[in-house]
């Protein structure tokens, strides 16, 4: 289903998987916890900034808007496409 949360959001230590074909809508600040997983097959809109302090997968075909700025607190916290040979980026 299609989300959309108003105000800031942190993940805590859920795992959030976002479809294919499906939009989660933060109009806020977007904070992914530690311990958390956020998978990105669909759309993640964030009208503010972004902290990663766990892991964002952004999987083929998925897309995420930022409107502000992003911090990644390590280089493990964000990963683009898979490790499938050839790579899909």
């Amino acid at each position: 289903h299609n989300m959309t949360f108003t105000g800031n959001y942190s993940s805590g230590s859920a795992t959030i998987n976002i479809n294919a074909g499906n939009t989660m809508s933060v109009n806020g600040s977007f904070a992914v916890g530690s311990g958390s997983n956020v998978n990105v097959y669909g759309t993640l809109e964030i009208s503010g900034s972004a902290t990663l302090n766990s892991s964002l997968r952004i999987f083929p075909g998925g897309k995420v808007i930022i409107d502000g700025n992003l911090t990644v607190v390590s280089s493990n916290n964000l990963v683009v496409g898979t490790s499938v040979a050839p790579p899909p980026y």
